[in-house]
Order: structure tokens, then sequence, then C-alpha cells
């Protein structure tokens, strides 16, 4: 009977080790767990300096390290920790990390949340094409001139106030009324993929990983915060 209970028996199955790239179900949704390894921060192009191009991702998209617009949203309020699914890199969709995001708010023009270290937009670079000839500060790479049919302007990135960063073919990157304020002597051009916006989070626990924004958003506790005017905002009511 001894021997018959000992063939029997089987030991538990281990527990398989978590990766820290996972594959969960959705990047905006809630995760279980962290993972016990997260990655490290990643250095983005600063803003603002004038003639900055924004980093490159390999689906053609750019990211710079800010949100733009010139009231950026949302303000977001974390009322208690929670733990989410991250990127190690604003670029990658696929490198997936969990991360325990301590409370407080979240916005760019919030100082007093030490665990956020990074903000960044990852968006298409948008392609504009001269449909007619075209004069304004957008020619000479910005001191004005004249823009013949058929040339193609890229905007790197809007900033703010109806000014973007942008390039004439492969000319020096420069700052200008963007082409879809300054005239209707451009069309635009088909671009690939949307527009995100991610925050770098120092995790509970150690290491690092960029949220998105909805997720934030979406989380349990999460409230929205208060936009007080440009450049302030604060926490709910």
């Amino acid at each position: 009977m001894l021997l018959l209970l000992i063939a029997c028996h089987k030991p538990a199955p281990e527990t398989p080790k978590v990766d820290a790239v996972v594959a969960p179900p959705t990047e905006d949704a809630p995760a279980e767990k962290p993972a016990p390894e997260l990655g490290p921060p990643v250095s983005l192009p600063e803003f603002p300096p004038a003639g900055e191009a924004p980093a490159m991702c390999p689906d053609g998209r750019g990211a710079v390290a800010f949100w733009v617009g010139e009231y950026p949203e949302p303000v977001i309020d974390l009322g208690a920790p929670v733990t989410l699914q991250g990127r190690t890199h604003p670029c990658v969709a696929d490198a997936i990390v969990r991360c325990e995001v301590p409370a407080g708010v979240v916005h760019p023009w919030w100082r007093d949340n030490a665990a956020v270290t990074g903000f960044a937009t990852v968006q298409p670079i948008a392609r504009y094409k001269v449909t007619q000839t075209h004069s304004s500060e957008i020619a000479g790479n910005g001191a004005g001139g004249e823009l013949a049919v058929g040339t193609e302007i890229s905007v790197l990135t809007y900033l703010a106030e109806g000014y973007c960063r942008m390039q004439v073919g492969q000319g020096p990157i420069f700052e200008a009324t963007c082409p879809m304020v300054a005239s209707q002597d451009f069309e635009e051009l088909p671009a690939k993929g949307e527009t995100l916006q991610l925050v770098q989070v120092q995790c509970v626990g150690g290491g690092s990983a960029w949220i998105h924004d909805k997720a934030l958003v979406s989380a349990p506790g999460a409230r929205p915060g208060q936009m007080l005017g440009y450049g302030e905002v604060g926490p709910a009511l």
C-alpha cells in the first residue's frame, strides 16, 4: 500500500517564471501583479530646443519627450497605487511589463510626483504636398520665400499656438506656422498609426515603465485632476 501511495503521488508543478516581457490581454487593462524585472528609463529628445528631430520609431512614427498642445490633457489623479501594463520603450508596443504605479497626480505641469520621470507622445509624421506655388515663412527653412508645386513638407510635431516643428524635403529642421494653419495651398498625405501619450513611471519595487495615459485614466480609483490655467494643474476636487 505504501508503494502504491508513493507511485500515485505527483509533485506540484513549478510556478513558471514571469519574464520581464509578457503578452497581456490589452495594454490598457490592469494587471494582477508586477513582474520581477522592468525596463530602464529611455532617453528621448527634450523639448523645446529648436532644430531637434523626434526619435524615430521602427514603424515610422516619431516620439517626442512631451505631451503635445497648448493645454496638454488629461490631468490624472490616482487615489491609490495600481498595477498596470506598460512598455519598456515608448515606440515598442510588444515589449510589455507590469508596473505598480504609485498614487499621485500625473501631468507634465505637476512637479510634486517624484515617481513620474518623463512624458512622451508617439505620433505619425504628418506630410503635406504643395498644390500651388506658395509663399510664406515655411519656405526657405523658416526664413521665407516660395515653395514649388509638388514640394513635400514633413510636420515632425505640433508645438503650440499653430506652430509646428517641420522639415522641407531633407533640409534642416525649423519651426514655423503649421501648413494646415498657414494656407490652403497644401494637401495632407496619408499617414499610418495612431497618436499615443505615455508617462514614464518609477514603479513600486524598482524599475520603470512607460504607461499609456488611457490606462491611467481608466484605472481603479483614478479621477480627473484640475486644469487651473496655463502651466498650472491640481488634484481632483
